[in-house]
């Protein structure tokens, strides 16, 4: 019997999701990392994704690195985007949409922008930012970072799942005396 009152409630609960844009379902998604619920909403209805990323970079290590993460992506149809950030909501500047400031919320390390606010079809984000000191490894004279899974968003605001590949760009304001090395092509 254990198991049939399991499966049941099972059901009940795909039932809530699948028929209303319920507390619990957004409260799923909105549970702190990246849960499967999110990573499969977000691959369902998120495409051709697209990120132009700033950073402004200072000489002493001790202050903060400053950027904005433009997102351009396509939406199946309008419903929230919620954008991964393992940040304080402090750390965010600025939101917005289409060329507009909107309203968001910050909850459990992720930005979401509201389904009204969402157009259908190509939408760009635009979020400035102080970037997150987790992945930054900074020296006097050196300072890299290493994204490997699950740490994109400890830098900057990003879908930070890997079944989610996007093109980007990437621009540097750096110390005048400072090289800066990649492993893409500069233009």
């Amino acid at each position: 019997m254990h198991s049939y009152y399991k499966n049941l409630l099972v059901v009940a609960l795909l039932l809530l999701m699948a028929f209303g844009d319920c507390n619990f379902t957004k409260a799923v998604l909105l549970d702190k990392g990246i849960s499967q619920e999110l990573a499969q909403y977000r691959k369902g209805n998120f495409g051709q994704i697209r990120y132009h990323l700033f950073f402004s970079v200072p000489e002493k290590k001790q202050d903060s690195v400053t950027g904005t993460t433009e997102l351009i992506l396509s939406m199946k149809k309008a419903r929230d985007i919620i954008i991964d950030f393992r940040g304080n909501k402090e750390q965010i500047s600025s939101v917005t949409l289409n060329s507009k400031a909107v309203s968001y919320v910050f909850k459990n390390e992720h930005i979401v922008i509201n389904a009204q606010d969402v157009s259908k079809g190509e939408n760009h984000v635009k979020i400035a930012f102080i970037a997150g000191d987790q992945s930054l490894n900074r020296r006097d004279d050196l300072f890299y970072t290493l994204l490997v899974p699950d740490r994109a968003r400890t830098l900057f605001p990003c879908f930070d799942q890997p079944d989610m590949k996007a093109l980007f760009t990437l621009a540097l304001e750096i110390p005048a005396t400072w090289k800066a090395v990649a492993n893409g092509a500069v233009e």
